[in-house]
């Protein structure tokens, strides 16, 4: 789907595992972040926001970074990718822009991702009525802290002076204490003196729900905020490998001076399959849940740091994700296939306060303008988090997806929704941490897409470069 600027918030989206013989696995083990939690902003007082702005007058260029070039385009690896500061991952601004939006490999053209979104959804005990009880931030209800020119997005690369990772870049006995955003987040007068740059190409931004811009923003209907701060990190890698990937983080803290319940992090997928340059290449792109989701066994080699041949020699791990695959390979010019991985969340061995491991809590694939009664896209806020509260699409023991491919004969522009939760008594100061990714490899068009011996399966050949990616991803 291609959207124009204006034009967004009024569009149809508003916008069996295996035994294993070790106790080792990759799960959501997610990308470390050291920076703490963040304290007090100087924009939560009227008086000192007045201060701040003063001291750096607004400028055309604080929000939104839609435009091109855009401020952080990965493309140290192969999948090129566009990451803005409004909660959007890829370009659907093509009317603002002409940059990648998940194309791969490089400069092919090909693009395998239209965008996806950031949704949170959650019961807010404070409310005033009955009505704002449950919201969902989403679309263009992400914005920066300010319009000041810190306020923007950040590049930095692994090793780089001031971000090397787990160092005490400034001699003060604390490691990685900061995140990279043009602010002293640790109180010692130094800016971005000691955090982690993570990957060849690293791109950080700060949004929150509760700006001006955010509640301001034009959607079918008033935005409610929670008081919400995310730290979102695009991470991109060059080294062979692991290069096919694009991994997202997002960092979610309650700054709203209570508690809330009943959380859940979500995410509007919007696919988009096929050469960028041809009309209406996004039409017929298919759904294919089934892959590259399992447990996949690994023999650890005898040089690897995890191995003990009196304990572990194998080891298991866990890939959550979904593909949209071209119905054809469009005469050979759409050679993959695209994956939306969840690579982790926060969990709580107990069950109490989050789920006790790693896994999506709801999936939905549709077709455009089918109804939110029939599965369809959800309209207004409560739509939307019944949508992300529902267990649809899962199986709840494994949050695996257990929906079927989509017909052969229905593609179209799919949409996807995901989601991971619930998080319970989510206190104002405490943090949830998401890690999503885009990864990208070779698709077989030739095969059938089901496996010949068990037409309930992707066919492992087809898929075969595809699922080992998202291995290799949910490792890195």
């Amino acid at each position: 789907m291609r959207v124009a600027m204006v034009g967004l918030g009024d569009a149809r989206w508003a916008v069996g595992g295996f035994a294993a013989a070790c106790v080792l696995f990759y799960s959501g083990g997610g990308i470390a972040h050291g920076a703490p939690a963040p304290g007090p902003d100087p924009t939560d007082d009227p008086v000192r926001a007045a201060q701040e702005l003063a001291k750096h007058p607004p400028t055309v260029d604080a929000v939104p970074d839609i435009n091109g070039p855009g401020a952080c385009v990965s493309t140290v690896g192969n999948v090129w990718i566009k990451t803005t500061n409004i909660g959007i991952i890829g370009n659907p601004f093509t009317a603002n822009s002409s940059d990648p939006s998940g194309q791969w490999p490089g400069p092919s053209g090909v693009q395998y991702m239209g965008f996806w979104n950031l949704w949170v959804g959650a019961k807010n005990p404070e409310a005033p009525e009955a009505s704002q009880l449950r919201r969902v931030d989403h679309g263009f209800e992400w914005r920066p802290p300010s319009l000041a020119p810190e306020d923007r997005i950040y590049s930095a690369f692994e090793g780089q002076a001031g971000g090397v990772r787990d160092f005490d870049d400034d001699g003060d006995h604390r490691v990685d204490e900061e995140f990279l955003n043009g602010k002293d987040d640790d109180g010692d007068g130094l800016v971005d003196e000691d955090y982690a740059a993570i990957s060849q190409q690293m791109c950080t931004t700060e949004l929150r729900d509760d700006t001006e811009q955010a509640i301001n923003a034009a959607t079918a209907e008033k935005h409610v905020p929670f008081g919400l701060l995310v730290r979102q990190t695009t991470y991109a890698f060059a080294l062979p490998g692991v290069n096919d990937f694009v991994a997202v983080g997002y960092d979610i803290f309650n700054q709203s001076g209570h508690t809330l319940d009943s959380v859940f992090v979500g995410f509007f997928v919007d696919p988009d399959i096929g050469p960028a340059a041809t009309d209406r290449f996004f039409a017929d792109d298919l759904a294919d849940p089934r892959v590259p989701q399992g447990d996949y066994l690994e023999t650890i080699a005898p040089n690897d740091p995890r191995y003990d041949p009196s304990l572990c020699t194998e080891d298991t791990i866990h890939v959550h994700g979904f593909t949209y695959v071209d119905d054809d390979g469009d005469l050979g010019k759409t050679t993959g296939a695209g994956s939306f991985l969840l690579l982790g969340h926060t969990t709580d061995p107990t069950g109490i306060k989050a789920p006790r491991r790693v896994g999506f809590r709801m999936y939905r694939t549709y077709a455009p303008g089918t109804p939110f009664q029939q599965g369809g896209q959800p309209v207004v806020d409560l739509e939307r988090f019944a949508t992300l509260a529902s267990d649809v699409g899962i199986d709840p023991l494994t949050g695996m997806i257990n929906e079927e491919r989509s017909d052969l004969s229905t593609k179209t522009d799919f949409r996807s929704i995901c989601s991971v939760g619930p998080f319970l008594d989510w206190r104002n100061g405490e943090k949830l941490d998401i890690e999503v990714a885009l990864a990208v490899q070779r698709c077989d068009y030739s095969r059938p897409i089901d496996d010949p011996s068990d037409p309930s399966r992707g066919n492992p050949e087809r898929y075969a470069a595809i699922i080992k990616n998202a291995i290799e991803t949910q490792k890195t």
